[in-house]
């Protein structure tokens, strides 16, 4: 009866847009331990999970490696590229926020960058390395915010700056509301002044209540206009009442 698995493994292919090497010998290590096998089970094993050309090469061997240690230095010999880490290295060390990035965007890519590092060289960086890092990184609003309060781990850093996002968040919803707010009054109030007041009179709305806008007759006024206020909920904000002027003449 074959045992089942308890951490399953990836295939791996050696193709150049799929799993790199370093990562995929990482999670190998952790289903060798997860399922505890022996060095025996495991290289008897992981050459099931190798496709296309690394299959080839591994069927190319002439002598097959007899413990993972043998299996892991071979396959890292032909598909590592020893380039990769300075790569990364670079990438990591200037990684930045993103305009329109979330916090918890920029540390997945932040921790993705880390992992693939941390695959080729294991302990490469020291928690403070990769806090500061993080930190170093973040955009100029939260950053200026985050560095003065010294978080001592990166746990404290990601979650000082996702709360000082959603603060932010909440400003500028209340900035906006009050931009569209007084745009609103500016416009009443600006045609209001353009109607005679001799027409009519505007109305002031109570709570729950829409504004009208009631004309007096005067025949002593040939033709005029007259004005209908409407009013539709504004998609930016969620507020009611955003006013809607139409205007049609009146005759004698």
């Amino acid at each position: 009866m074959t045992t089942p698995y308890i951490a399953r493994l990836t295939d791996f292919s050696g193709e150049e847009e799929e799993t790199d090497v370093h990562t995929w010998l990482r999670e190998a290590q952790k289903a060798i331990q997860a399922n505890n096998w022996n060095d025996q089970r495991a290289i008897q094993t992981l050459p099931f999970f190798l496709k296309g050309t690394a299959d080839s090469w591994y069927q190319s061997l002439e002598t097959k490696p007899t413990s993972f240690a043998e299996f892991k230095n071979a396959l890292l010999e032909y598909f590592s590229d020893p380039n990769a880490v300075i790569q990364l290295q670079n990438e990591f060390n200037t990684i930045k926020q993103n305009t329109g990035e979330t916090v918890t965007q920029y540390l997945a890519r932040f921790n993705r960058i880390r992992r693939q590092i941390e695959a080729i060289e294991q302990g490469y960086y020291t928690d403070p390395q990769v806090l500061n890092q993080f930190i170093r990184g973040l955009k100029s609003s939260i950053l200026g915010r985050v560095r003065p309060a010294h978080p001592n781990s990166l746990l404290e850093a990601v979650t000082l700056a996702r709360a000082l996002e959603s603060a932010e968040k909440e400003a500028n919803h209340s900035q906006m509301v009050n931009m569209v707010m007084e745009e609103n009054k500016t416009e009443t109030l600006e045609k209001r002044a353009k109607i005679p007041a001799t027409c009519g009179h505007f109305q002031k709305p109570s709570a729950n209540q829409r504004p009208t806008f009631e004309f007096e007759e005067n025949p002593a006024l040939p033709a005029i206009e007259t004005y209908q206020l409407s009013w539709t909920d504004d998609q930016r904000t969620g507020l009611p009442a955003v006013p809607t002027w139409t205007s049609e003449e009146r005759s004698e």
